[in-house]
């Protein structure tokens, strides 16, 4: 089983270079990342790993619905999987 799962949603590149550090500062302690582009198209399920962390942008206070709100919905998350967003 894979530790940590990053994904993300970058609208202008920002997000995703928050995401790559995530990975980056993680892989220098040591622990086993991988990194995702979250798309609204894709039937990932992310099960198989213990961890998962979502990058997203907020503007004014908000989330970018409905892309990753959908996708969030429809995450096969295990039961004994922690969420970070």
């Amino acid at each position: 089983m894979k530790e940590v799962l990053i994904v993300y949603f970058s609208g202008t590149g920002c997000t995703r270079l928050v995401a790559e550090t995530f990975h980056r500062l993680l892989g220098k302690r040591g622990i086993q990342s991988s990194l995702r582009e979250l798309r609204h198209d894709s039937g990932d399920t992310f099960s198989e790993y213990e961890r998962l962390v979502i990058c997203f942008p907020v503007h004014a206070c908000n989330a970018p619905e409905p892309e990753l709100m959908k996708k969030d919905r429809r995450m096969a998350l295990g039961r004994s999987q922690e969420l970070y967003s």
